[in-house]
C-alpha cells in the first residue's frame, strides 16, 4: 500500500510542477490538468487487477486462437473431402468415357454388320429375281422348275421322287430327245 501512495504522490507532484512551469502557457496547463486524472487512475490500479486483466486478455487470445485453429482444421477437412470428391468424379467420368468408347465401337461394328447383311439380302433378292426371270422365259416342266429351285421333283402320281429309277427315267427322256 505504501509504494502505491508514493507512486501516486510522485505523479501528482510531477504534474503540479508542470503546471507551475507552464503558468504562462494556458494550453499546456489545460493539457496537464486533463492528463492528471489519467495518471491517478493508472497509479491507483492494484497489481491484482493488472494480473486479472492480463489473464483475461490471454484467455481471450487463447479462445480466439482455438476458434481460429478449429475453423482452419474444419476448412482443411472440407478441402480434403472436396478433393476426394473431385477425384471420385474424375474416376467416374473416365470410366464412363471408356464405356462410351466401347459402346461406340460396338455400335460401329453392329452398323457395319447390318450393312453387310443388307447387302447380302439385296444380292440374294437379286439372284432370286434373276432365277425367277430365267424360269419365266424358258418353258420348263413344273418338275424341272422345282428341281432348279431346290425343291424335290414330284415322282409319278405327283409324289416327290426319291428313287434312282425316277432319275434314270428322266435321264432317258433327255437322251431320247
Amino acid at each position: 500500500g505504501g509504494r502505491r501512495a508514493v507512486a501516486m504522490n510522485a505523479t501528482v507532484q510531477l504534474k503540479l510542477k508542470r503546471l507551475q512551469a507552464l503558468r504562462h502557457d494556458e494550453s499546456g496547463i489545460l493539457q496537464s490538468l486533463h492528463d492528471l486524472p489519467d495518471a491517478e487512475h493508472l497509479a491507483l490500479a492494484p497489481q491484482e487487477d493488472r494480473r486479472a486483466l492480463r489473464q483475461a486478455i490471454e484467455a481471450r487470445s487463447l479462445a480466439v486462437s482455438d476458434t481460429f485453429g478449429a475453423t482452419l482444421r474444419d476448412l482443411v477437412d472440407r478441402a480434403r473431402a472436396a478433393r476426394e470428391d473431385a477425384r471420385a468424379v474424375e474416376a467416374g467420368l473416365s470410366d464412363t468415357a471408356r464405356r462410351l468408347e466401347a459402346v461406340m465401337s460396338t455400335s460401329r461394328l453392329v452398323v457395319d454388320q447390318a450393312g453387310q447383311a443388307a447387302e447380302a439380302l439385296e444380292a440374294n433378292a437379286e439372284r432370286a429375281r434373276s432365277i425367277a426371270a430365267f424360269l419365266d422365259r424358258f418353258e420348263l416342266p413344273e418338275a424341272d422348275k422345282r428341281l432348279l429351285q431346290g425343291a424335290p421333283a414330284p415322282g409319278p402320281g405327283g409324289a416327290p421322287s426319291g428313287s434312282a429309277g425316277a432319275a434314270d427315267a428322266r435321264s432317258g427322256d433327255i437322251d431320247a430327245v
